[in-house]
């Protein structure tokens, strides 16, 4: 298998723009809900922004790393720790996911999963939602009582999308996967285990009545993006993509949707835009990026992601061109970037966590005490990141 992707990239597997503006409708989705923030995995947060005069803080302090992005739900700060950098599951043991209070990071409670956790969790209903890589998909209160488990089949790697009260969820492995829908409340799957010829590592995208999600790449044969159905689970193979984005997640408008292929070693990367509802090819771009797994920001006009050069890239969607291509010197980007109305988050390898405007010039960096392989959550002017000293920092506070 390529030597980047086997050593760095699985760890942004469930880490894993601007534009004259077209407005994402987020209204009927919490702030801070899920992976990227909605289902649409568009990883902007409609929300007060971090003050420039805010400093980086260690808010929690654990064993492990955190490679998952924390969630924000209700008065608590929840994320999971794993020790994995590889893909083989067979060496299992007890890792943490802990509920932190909002104020001052003291622990509420937590619970152990059976194997490492990079998913990062999901709040409807009442219930946070997190998969581990034993399988599970652990349902627990908000006061820490665990209502539920879920097994899947193979290791959870991506993290929840919730949608109308179900949880849509891939698990899987390098030869094998498959994607669920799940009802919260009655704990019944809306339709059979839908199987993929290899793992999906990344995050589904729920948008125009389709599910999307890409499968794993290996030397013998190519990966693929698919869109199941939301209501019957009917998959579609949409297109074959070498070294397509299985660590990145796709992002939608609500019309089309976006996704990155990886490019590496000479090839480079290309850029596609699908439609959100027939899943039917609208354009591509080809990119000079290569080892992309970073999911992708929107933010009006623009998509927005990293890439294993250290460079962060901005696609202007509308008018289908690169917009601007910014070189940090810090390090591969590996996690994904979030955005606000007026600015862009996003950490790196070598521990720094960079804010932008949506021009591309940076705004400030933030230097943490390890790899950044998680994405931040922002809420009410507060940002939280993992790293993977086993610390998770806040940019801002009370």
């Amino acid at each position: 298998m390529p030597r980047s992707v086997n050593r760095r990239r699985f760890l942004a597997l469930a880490a894993c723009t601007l534009l004259p503006r077209r407005e994402i409708d987020i209204s009927h989705v919490p702030a801070s809900g899920m992976f990227r923030g909605n289902p649409q995995r568009t990883g902007f947060y409609d929300t007060a922004d971090v003050s420039p005069d805010a400093t980086l803080e260690e808010f929690y302090r654990g064993s492990r790393r955190i490679v998952a992005s924390p969630l924000i739900a209700e008065d608590l700060v929840c994320v999971g720790f794993c020790t994995t950098r590889t893909l083989a599951l067979r060496a299992r043991r007890p890792h943490p996911f802990v509920a932190l209070d909002i104020s001052d990071g003291r622990p509420r409670w937590q619970f152990e999963a059976g194997s490492d956790i990079v998913s990062s969790a999901a709040y409807c209903d009442d219930t946070v939602l997190v998969g581990g890589l034993d399988g599970r998909l652990y349902a627990a209160d908000l006061d820490g009582s665990l209502k539920w488990v879920f097994q899947a089949e193979g290791g959870i790697f991506g993290s929840p999308a919730v949608c109308d009260g179900y949880a849509v969820f891939a698990s899987g492995d390098m030869s094998q996967g498959r994607v669920y829908s799940l009802d919260i409340r009655r704990r019944r799957l809306r339709w059979p285990p839908v199987e993929m010829p290899a793992g999906p590592f990344a995050s589904p995208c729920v948008a125009g009545g389709n599910i999307y999600v890409g499968t794993y790449w290996d030397m013998r044969k190519d990966s693929y993006l698919y869109a199941v159905d939301e209501c019957s689970g009917k998959p579609r193979r949409v297109a074959s993509m070498h070294m397509a984005c299985y660590c990145s997640t796709p992002a939608s408008d609500g019309e089309t949707v976006y996704i990155a292929d990886c490019g590496e070693w000479a090839r480079k990367s290309v850029f596609y835009a699908l439609d959100a509802r027939t899943a039917e090819e609208k354009w591509r771009l080809e990119l000079d990026a290569d080892n992309v797994a970073s999911s992708l920001s929107l933010a009006g006009d623009l998509a927005i992601f990293g890439c294993d050069k250290g460079r962060l890239h901005a696609v202007n969607v509308k008018q289908r061109r690169t917009e601007w291509t910014v070189a940090c010197g810090t390090g591969a980007f590996h996690a994904s970037p979030v955005a606000t109305s007026r600015a862009i988050y996003i950490g790196s390898l070598r521990g720094h966590l960079h804010v932008f405007d949506h021009r591309g010039n940076r705004l400030r960096q933030y230097r943490a005490g390890g790899e950044i392989e998680s994405s931040p959550a922002i809420r009410d002017g507060q940002l939280f990141v993992g790293s993977s000293n086993g610390c998770l920092y806040r940019l801002g506070g009370f």
